[in-house]
């Protein structure tokens, strides 16, 4: 049986796409575009920061798509692992994404890269994450079943 072990995100609190706050310039983090409902993309900056992300998303489709799942104007929250990770690699900050958004939107995340979706062979048995901080629209605590 395979022993399980916490990993704790801490998410800032909404952050106006109009106005540039201090996270943006942050990488190694996990993003998320939503309203206080839901979350409509998680994504992941390893060697980009969240603006550059951002960018990017504007040719993308992704802020397209997220604009046309939601009514209000959509935020960005930043989540930063404060717990539990000893050495951050892209692969557990991926493998961290990608359980959010199976646990949250079976899958259902804006533009999603299929890989993370249809096989999730990205699988960490045990990993349960705690959110802390302004993490609404998610739920507090994620849990990797496949144990």
């Amino acid at each position: 049986m395979t022993e399980s072990y916490t990993i704790t995100v801490e998410w800032s609190a909404w952050l106006d796409p109009d106005f540039m706050d201090e996270e943006w310039s942050d990488s190694g983090v996990l993003y998320l575009y939503g309203d206080d409902d839901r979350p409509y993309y998680i994504g992941e900056a390893f060697r980009q920061t969240v603006k550059e992300r951002f960018d990017d998303h504007q040719n993308d489709g992704v802020l397209e798509c997220v604009s046309n799942r939601t009514e209000k104007k959509f935020g960005v929250k930043v989540g930063h692992i404060v717990k539990g990770v000893s050495r951050l690699s892209r692969e557990l900050l991926h493998d961290i994404q990608t359980l959010l958004i199976f646990d949250e939107a079976d899958g259902d995340n804006c533009e999603c890269n299929r890989a993370n979706t249809e096989s999730r062979n990205d699988k960490r048995p045990g990993m349960v994450i705690l959110n802390a901080g302004d993490y609404t629209p998610l739920a507090l605590r994620y849990t990797d079943d496949d144990i």
